[in-house]
């Protein structure tokens, strides 16, 4: 028990100088100090934030994210359904206009094969405007 006591204890330690030496060098870059002003900083206390802060900054950057991504599906969602409006849009155009042509000229309904009248329709349903 006492050797994993004392293994915690430096992973402990090694932890929070870490954490002092990520705070210093913040500290450093926010107010443009020099290596030498860090080394004499050194000596003075940097007070490191509590589990409870740190928990909650690592929350708000998660919700950003998930923010962010929904924002993004969302537009994907308004993206597609706005191409499947085209689509059926572009299909009630074929269908009035097939039914034009079978209404007045039943005669030239003869010139496409039935196998390839729905091949005809997707590619025009699949072309761009």
């Amino acid at each position: 028990i006492g050797k994993r006591c004392e293994q915690l204890m430096r992973g402990a330690v090694k932890e929070v100088e870490q954490m002092d030496k990520h705070a210093r060098e913040n500290l450093a870059s926010a107010s443009d100090q020099t290596e030498n002003d860090l080394s004499e900083n050194k000596s003075s206390p940097i007070v490191l934030p509590k589990i409870w802060e740190i928990k909650a900054i690592k929350r708000e950057q998660e919700q950003e994210k998930v923010t962010t991504e929904r924002l993004q599906l969302e537009g994907k969602v308004e993206e597609i359904e706005s191409q499947m409006e085209e689509t059926q849009n572009r299909m009630k155009e074929l269908t009035q206009y097939s039914n034009e042509l079978s209404g007045k000229n039943s005669s030239h309904a003869d010139e496409f094969p039935e196998d390839l009248l729905m091949d005809i329709a997707n590619l025009v349903a699949v072309s761009e405007p």
